[in-house]
């Protein structure tokens, strides 16, 4: 018997943990110390509510432990 589409798409479904439907990568973001992080943050936020809805809280941003930097 040959597999439906529906069983494939419940076979191969990926989950995500945190549950995010939708997210957005910004790529080239100037590195800045981790006292200036909630700046740049607010002014991501301000510049992306121009095309849609985004929480501060929900802003993953990485910093580097040795540089106390950001990743950029």
């Amino acid at each position: 018997m040959r597999p439906t589409c529906i069983d494939l798409r419940e076979r191969y479904e990926v989950q995500l943990d945190e549950g995010l439907d939708t997210f957005v990568v910004v790529d080239g973001c100037p590195k800045v110390p981790a006292d200036s992080k909630p700046k740049l943050i607010k002014f991501l936020c301000k510049r992306l509510t121009e095309v849609g809805r985004i929480r501060q809280d929900s802003v993953f941003m990485p910093l580097n432990e040795e540089t106390n930097m950001t990743e950029g």
